[in-house]
C-alpha cells in the first residue's frame, strides 16, 4: 500500500514538471489499464498526424477490422468526407494507405476472457492529409453557400403558398448537408429535417361536399385547420377507390389531382371500372419526395408516414347511373355452331349477376321470335318502356386439344331505351373461347366467358360519367 501511495505521489510530482498535466492523465490511464501510453497521447513530429484505432471483438481478425474501421472514421471526421470505403480494403490488407502515406507503426493486443482489444497506431503525412481537407473546406463552402441559396428559395416558395415545392427544398438541403461529415453539416441537417416537418405536418385537407357533386368531387388544401387557414397551391393529392377488373376482381386504383390557385383540386372519375358505390381516400402525394427520402433516418421515414395516415380523408359515394326504372329487361340469344337457338343462358346468368351486385334488377325474356323487329315491337307493346340489355352470341369453332375442346364464341351486345330500337351503346364484337373436358363443358365456359368481358364492357355504358 505505501509503495503504490509513494508511486502516484512521484506522478503528482511529476505533473508539475511537465507543461501539460494531459500527459499525466495518460501515464495515469495507461498504468490502470495496462496500456502503452501512446494509445492515448501518440507522439510524432510536426510533419506527420496521428490515428488511434481502436477494435473489441471476440476474434482478433474483427477486433483488427473494427480498429482500422476506426482510423479510417477518425480520417473522414478530420478531412471532412467518409473515406472509409475507398481505403478500408488497402489499409486492412497492406496495413497502409499510399495516398496518405499512411503507415501502422505499433500494434497492442489485449485479451480479455470473452473479447480481444486490439489497438493500431496509424502515422501519416500531415501535409497530404491537410491537402484533402483544404479541398474539401473548399467543397464545404460551396455547398454551405448552396445551401443558404435553398433556405432562400424555401422561404420565397413557402410566402407563395407552394408549402410542398418548399418542403422539397428543405429536402435538398438535407441531401446536400448529408454529405457534409462535420458538425455544421449535422447543424444544417437536423434544421432542414426539422423545418420539412414544420411544414408539412401544417397541411390539412378539406372535402367541399357544398361545392361537389355526385360525378365531381372537390377538396381543398390548407395550412391549418382553421377556416380562414392559407389555401395551399399546387399540391399533389392522391385519390384512392376500388375497381373491378374484366375478371370481376377487385383492385385499388389512385389517381394524383393538384390543388389550384384557391389551393382547391376537383376530382372526376375516368375509371369505368369503379365500384358502384364506395369510399374516396383522400391523402397528401409523397411521391415528389422519393427521390430524398434515402436521407431521412427510419423514424424520420415513419414520422412522414403516420402523417399521411393520420391526415387522409375519407368521403363515400354511390356512382349515378343512366338506368333509372327498378329492373332492366335482359335478353342475350345463345347460339350453336349450326346457327340453332340453344336453350341456355349461361351469358344472361353472369350479366345478371354482374348487375345485380351493383343494385340493378333484370328480368330475363325469352326470345321466342326470330325477327328482331317483330322481337322488339311486341316487347314495345308488352313493356311500354324502360332500359334493355339485348344481344346475341354464337359459335364460331369447336375444336379437339389434348385436354378436351375447346370452343370460340363470337357476339355482341347492346343497351337500349325502349320504346327507341336504336342504341349508340354497344360492347361491339366480343370474342370468348372457353376449355372444357368435354364439348359442353367447353360451350358453357366459352359463353360465360363471353358474358364475363362483354359485361366489363357494358359496365361503362351503365353511368352518367365514364
Amino acid at each position: 500500500m505505501t509503495k503504490k501511495i509513494g508511486y502516484y505521489m512521484f506522478l503528482l510530482l511529476l505533473c508539475f514538471s511537465l507543461s501539460s498535466c494531459s500527459s499525466i492523465e495518460s501515464l495515469i490511464r495507461s498504468s490502470l489499464e495496462d496500456k502503452p501510453i501512446w494509445v492515448y497521447e501518440p507522439s510524432v513530429n510536426r510533419d506527420q498526424i496521428a490515428f488511434v484505432g481502436t477494435g473489441e471483438a471476440p476474434s482478433k481478425a474483427l477486433a483488427e477490422l473494427k480498429s482500422y474501421e476506426s482510423i479510417l472514421q477518425q480520417i473522414s471526421r478530420y478531412i471532412g468526407k467518409d473515406v472509409s470505403k475507398e481505403f478500408i480494403t488497402e489499409l486492412s490488407e497492406r496495413e497502409s494507405i499510399e495516398r496518405y502515406q499512411l503507415k501502422i507503426t505499433r500494434v497492442f493486443i489485449k485479451e480479455g476472457d470473452s473479447s480481444q482489444v486490439i489497438h493500431h497506431l496509424a502515422v501519416a503525412e500531415k501535409a497530404l492529409i491537410d491537402n484533402d481537407r483544404s479541398e474539401l473546406l473548399v467543397e464545404i463552402e460551396e455547398k454551405t453557400n448552396k445551401i443558404k441559396e435553398l433556405q432562400n428559395e424555401a422561404s420565397s416558395l413557402l410566402r407563395k403558398d407552394q408549402d410542398v415545392d418548399s418542403a422539397i427544398k428543405y429536402l435538398e438541403i438535407a441531401e446536400l448537408a448529408s454529405s457534409i461529415i462535420n458538425e455544421t453539416g449535422l447543424q444544417f441537417y437536423k434544421d432542414a429535417v426539422k423545418r420539412f416537418f414544420t411544414v408539412i405536418e401544417k397541411m390539412t385537407i378539406n372535402y367541399l361536399s357544398q361545392e361537389s357533386t355526385s360525378t365531381s368531387f372537390l377538396f381543398q388544401a390548407k395550412r391549418g385547420t382553421r377556416s380562414l387557414s392559407t389555401k395551399i397551391v399546387q399540391v399533389p393529392l392522391q385519390v384512392s377507390f376500388i375497381a373491378e377488373n374484366a375478371r370481376q376482381e377487385v383492385y385499388i386504383d389512385t389517381k394524383t389531382i393538384f390543388t389550384d390557385s384557391d389551393g382547391k383540386a376537383s376530382f372526376v372519375n375516368t375509371n369505368p371500372s369503379m365500384l358502384t358505390r364506395g369510399e374516396l381516400s383522400i391523402q397528401l402525394d409523397i411521391s415528389p419526395f422519393s427521390p430524398y427520402l434515402e436521407y431521412l433516418d427510419d423514424l424520420e421515414k415513419a414520422r412522414l408516414n403516420e402523417f399521411v395516415i393520420n391526415s387522409t380523408i375519407k368521403v363515400p359515394y354511390n356512382r349515378p347511373t343512366s338506368i333509372t326504372q327498378p329492373r332492366v329487361l335482359l335478353s342475350i340469344g345463345e347460339y350453336s355452331l349450326k346457327g340453332e337457338l340453344l336453350e341456355s343462358s349461361y351469358t344472361e346468368d353472369v350479366l345478371s349477376a354482374s348487375l345485380q351486385k351493383r343494385g340493378i334488377k333484370t328480368e330475363p325474356i325469352d326470345i321466342s321470335l326470330e325477327d328482331d323487329e317483330e322481337f322488339f315491337n311486341t316487347l314495345i307493346t308488352t313493356y311500354k318502356n324502360g332500359p334493355l340489355i339485348f344481344g346475341k352470341s354464337g359459335i364460331t369453332t369447336i375444336t379437339q386439344v389434348r385436354d378436351g375442346y375447346a370452343v370460340t364464341v363470337l357476339g355482341e351486345i347492346s343497351l337500349y331505351e325502349l320504346p327507341s330500337v336504336e342504341s349508340d351503346k354497344s360492347t361491339d364484337q366480343v370474342k370468348a373461347v372457353g376449355m372444357g373436358d368435354s364439348i359442353e363443358e367447353a360451350t358453357k365456359q366459352a359463353f360465360s366467358q363471353f358474358g364475363t368481358i362483354s359485361y366489363s364492357l357494358l359496365h361503362r355504358l351503365l353511368y352518367l360519367e365514364p
